[in-house]
C-alpha cells in the first residue's frame, strides 16, 4: 500500500510543481500588506533622516552667519538666530532649543575653555567641565585660537504613529571666525533666558 501512495504523491508534485496557473485575488491578499507596510517604513525612516540633514544644514547656516560677524552679540541677536532657526527647520508650532559658545583652546595647559555660552531653550550654558566630554569631537586648535559651537535640539514626531516614538534631533557644528579673532558677547541689557552662564573674558551677561 505504501509503495503505491509514494508514486503518487511524487507525480502529484511534480504537477503541482509545473503548474502556472492561480488566484491574483488571493495572492495580492497576502503581499499587498507586506508592500504597504514596507512603504510606510520607508517613509518613515526617510522622514527621519531628511529632518536631520534639515537641522545640520540649519544649524550650519547659523553657524556660518556667527563667524562673520564683526561686532558683539547680544540677547536679541540670539533671539532672532532661534527665530531663523525655527523657520528654516520648519519647527514653528515646536520649541527648538540653541545654544551659542565660544571656545578657546590653550595650548600650554593642552585644554579647551569656555570664553561664553548663551542658550535660548532648556538647556544649560557650556561650562569648562563639559569640555572633558565634548574634547573628542572638537577640531584641533593653535594656541589661544578660538571656535564658535553652534548646538540645537529639536523634538521630532513621527507623522504617523506605527511604533515610532519621538525623538530629539540634537546637532553640533563649529566654526572659525573669518574676519575677527574674536567673538565678543554684549552684556548690555538682561539676558532672562541665559541664567548663571559663568561668562569669562569677553563680557558679561
Amino acid at each position: 500500500m505504501l509503495l503505491r501512495i509514494i508514486p503518487q504523491m511524487r507525480l502529484t508534485w511534480r504537477r503541482f510543481r509545473k503548474n502556472e496557473g492561480g488566484n491574483m485575488t488571493v495572492e495580492a491578499a497576502f503581499l499587498m500588506p507586506v508592500m504597504v507596510i514596507s512603504v510606510v517604513i520607508m517613509y518613515l525612516i526617510f522622514d527621519a533622516i531628511r529632518q536631520h540633514a534639515v537641522n545640520q544644514k540649519a544649524a550650519y547656516v547659523i553657524s556660518d552667519m556667527l563667524s562673520r560677524e564683526t561686532d558683539y552679540i547680544d540677547p536679541d541677536y540670539m533671539r532672532r538666530a532661534r527665530q531663523m532657526l525655527k523657520f528654516m527647520t520648519s519647527q514653528h508650532k515646536r520649541d527648538i532649543t540653541l545654544r551659542v559658545s565660544v571656545l578657546r583652546y590653550d595650548a600650554e595647559k593642552e585644554k579647551y575653555e569656555v570664553q561664553w555660552s548663551k542658550k535660548r531653550g532648556p538647556v544649560p550654558p557650556l561650562k569648562n567641565r563639559d569640555m572633558s566630554a565634548m574634547e573628542a569631537k572638537l577640531p584641533a586648535l593653535s594656541h589661544f585660537e578660538e571656535v564658535v559651537i553652534v548646538e540645537s535640539w529639536v523634538e521630532y514626531d513621527p507623522p504617523l504613529n506605527l511604533g515610532f516614538l519621538p525623538r530629539e534631533i540634537r546637532t553640533m557644528v563649529f566654526n572659525r571666525m573669518r574676519f575677527t579673532p574674536q567673538l565678543l558677547w554684549s552684556g548690555n541689557g538682561r539676558d532672562r533666558d541665559n541664567v548663571s552662564d559663568g561668562d569669562s573674558g569677553h563680557g558679561s551677561s
